[in-house]
């Protein structure tokens, strides 16, 4: 959390044992990291999460996105790629959006 503190783009709120991270002009919520257990939810839509699943090996859909137990530095590394992919969806989805005839 200390790296993705520093991107521009994010923002890092800590609420006891649970970390936030928020993104966009709305400060929209798009991921939560549970300090205790290592989990890392990246909140997308159900379509998305199994794209992002398939793309991370150890990463699973769920109802509320992608989950990701962070343990050690490879899947910190697939954890923070997780994030930047949302952080990005949130920045470019609606030029994306109005671009697609």
């Amino acid at each position: 959390m200390s790296r993705v503190r520093l991107w521009p783009f994010a923002r890092v709120e800590a609420q006891g044992a649970c970390t936030t991270i928020h993104s966009g002009a709305e400060d929209a919520c798009i991921a939560r990291l549970d300090l205790t257990t290592g989990a890392l939810t990246v909140f997308v839509a159900a379509d998305l999460a199994r794209l992002l699943a398939r793309s991370e090996p150890h990463a699973r859909a769920t109802r509320d996105g992608v989950r990701l137990d962070v343990r050690d530095a490879d899947s910190g590394a697939a954890g923070a790629r997780m994030l930047r992919w949302r952080i990005d969806l949130v920045r470019f989805g609606p030029q994306l959006r109005d671009a697609s005839p």
